[in-house]
């Protein structure tokens, strides 16, 4: 009874304390509460009576429990997982933001499709992050190039140096007329990069497995096409003059043809990987797989074993199915990932009748890269025409010339993969010139250091290739006008890029032509006039560049002013 009369009291002095202060004492026993439908116990020090708490209606608010008192070592862990969990809300909540500021066109992008208030040095920081490592997409076939050459021209015969001018010309100008599948396939998932929701994934899906479809089909055809008739082509493309190089050129053409399906795969994985979801990293890390492998190949083979020209060709092989096969599973673990409710996403291949319309869509890219390649083809039949020593002299001019002008390719990818969304959107077009605008500026900076970066360097490059010095001296008399194609290529690949961005690709088909036409004008001055030389024809490249550059150029200006125009009209 004793009992029983001290537990009455107590409750008779905490109804007169809710009464006066609308609080009751804290017990030191720990009191029950109940969630949902299941009893927790609760320490007293929290300040909570036991009362029903109704957490499965989320329309229903919870009552304040009142003051906390008394948090000791109980509460102290309850309190900081409760800060822990919230922060951990926050920067879900902070990133999922962010991804979506992104998608929309960065931090600065504004419902009216003018740059915000983020600074410009952020926006190039993001251009710049991007461009960087897709250098590497760009450096692919160039690179193996240039790898066979330097091990050829100090391992093997001076006539097999010469003998791949013509041949790695082949497959240097493949890697140009099907770089528009690299150039579609950025371009289109660019487009379709902004879209949420499962049937946005699913047209991306759709758009993968089309293009990689088509780039193997293309892939099996120029194999076959290669392998019968590799004699022919090499004899079509080589000047009477030089014509003892055709033999070995045409045994490397046989070898490496066998990785032309791999090659032509590599280059529609990368345009999928930086279309899809701007990755620039793989494509990158692909090169270095792929020039480690062919750079030990060449030297297993070309300089111990002694297998000349087609050890050169059986290492390219070996390094493109590598490389090809990394950035497939690649494009497989990007495609997989995101999948919603658990469920990965996956491809299939399409039906060959329904590519037809991506190939009516790839035209105006396929003849841009065609009227590219014949600019290539015709440059190459003109150097044959001094003999194997200025043969093997252009070679090694052009291989520098082809690495040191594609610093400048990312810049085209960074135009076409940060700018198609904002045109595409309505009232995004402000927002879509002024990333093209940047990555002009990138450009013209880019130019100035290349120039002096060529100047310096082209002399010391000429001794990784050849060591024989009538050879040197011809590859060093067309420096000034390597140095001059070189500071062009930059701000030419920034106006190429940004006019396939905006939508103007018929109009620059018909610059590549006029482009064309120009080079065909100055090798026939250069006939009438009797210079014909190596220098000569350098010369008449140079000149094409400048004068490509500055058609694409009014064809940017063009379109700037009418945008301004409108916007003036609107105010």
């Amino acid at each position: 009874g004793t009992g029983v009369g001290r537990k009455k009291g107590r409750n008779r002095r905490n109804r007169g304390r809710m009464a006066t202060t609308g609080r009751a004492r804290p017990s030191s026993r720990r009191r029950t509460r109940r969630t949902g439908t299941t009893w927790t116990s609760t320490p007293s020090c929290l300040g909570i009576r036991g009362r029903r708490q109704t957490r499965d209606s989320p329309s229903t608010p919870r009552r304040s429990s009142g003051s906390i008192r008394g948090v000791g070592r109980i509460c102290a862990p309850l309190t900081a997982t409760a800060a822990f969990e919230a922060a951990v809300r926050r920067r879900r909540d902070a990133g999922r933001a962010s991804s979506l500021g992104e998608r929309d066109g960065g931090e600065g992008a504004t419902t009216s499709g003018a740059p915000g208030p983020s600074s410009w040095v952020s926006d190039v920081g993001a251009i710049l992050r991007f461009a960087l490592p897709a250098l590497g997409s760009s450096l692919a076939s160039p690179v193996l190039s240039a790898v066979d050459t330097a091990v050829v021209g100090r391992c093997a015969t001076t006539l097999e140096l010469a003998a791949l001018g013509p041949a790695s010309t082949v497959f240097d100008s493949l890697g140009l007329v099907f770089a528009f599948l690299q150039v579609a396939s950025i371009n289109k998932l660019a487009g379709l990069a902004g879209g949420e929701g499962e049937t946005a994934a699913e047209r991306r899906r759709e758009a993968v497995s089309e293009f990689a479809a088509l780039s193997v089909v293309l892939g099996v055809v120029l194999m076959l096409g290669l392998l019968l008739f590799a004699g022919p082509l090499m004899a079509a493309t080589t000047n009477a003059a030089s014509s003892e190089a055709i033999a070995p050129a045409a045994l490397y053409t046989r070898v490496r043809a066998l990785s032309v399906p791999a090659f032509i795969a590599q280059i529609t994985a990368q345009g999928i990987l930086m279309g899809l979801s701007r990755d620039s990293v793989s494509p990158l890390l692909a090169v270095l797989l792929g020039g480690a492998l062919n750079t030990a190949g060449d030297l297993v083979l070309v300089g111990w074993l002694r297998w000349g020209i087609a050890g050169a060709a059986a290492a390219t092989v070996a390094a493109q199915c590598a490389t090809s096969a990394f950035l497939a599973l690649r494009v497989a673990a990007e495609l997989g990932r995101g999948g919603e409710g658990g469920r990965k996403r996956s491809i299939k291949l399409p039906v060959l009748v329904d590519l037809a319309p991506l190939v009516v869509e790839s035209l105006p890219f396929l003849a841009m890269k065609l009227l590219t390649c014949v600019k290539v083809f015709l440059m190459n039949y003109l150097s044959t025409m001094f003999g194997s020593a200025s043969l093997a002299a252009h070679l090694v001019a052009l291989t520098i010339w082809r690495c040191l002008i594609l610093v400048g390719e990312p810049l085209s990818f960074a135009a076409q993969s940060f700018a198609p969304q904002h045109f595409a959107r309505q009232g995004g077009e402000g927002r879509g010139l002024y990333y093209v605008k940047l990555v002009l500026g990138i450009g013209a900076g880019v130019s100035v250091a290349m120039l002096a970066a060529t100047l310096t360097a082209y002399a010391p490059l000429t001794r990784l290739f050849t060591y024989d010095p009538a050879t040197l001296s011809a590859a060093r008399s067309v420096s000034a006008q390597v140095a001059l194609s070189v500071c062009v290529f930059p701000v030419l690949l920034s106006l190429e890029g940004s006019l396939l961005a905006i939508g103007r690709v018929r109009d620059l088909v018909l610059a590549m032509a006029s482009n064309v036409a120009f080079m065909l004008l100055g090798w026939w001055v250069l006939h009438v006039k009797g210079g014909e030389s190596l220098k000569g024809v350098w010369t008449v490249f140079s000149g094409m560049h400048s004068f490509y550059a500055a058609v694409m150029l009014a064809m940017v200006a063009g379109t700037l002013m009418a945008a301004r125009g409108s916007r003036l009209e609107k105010l």
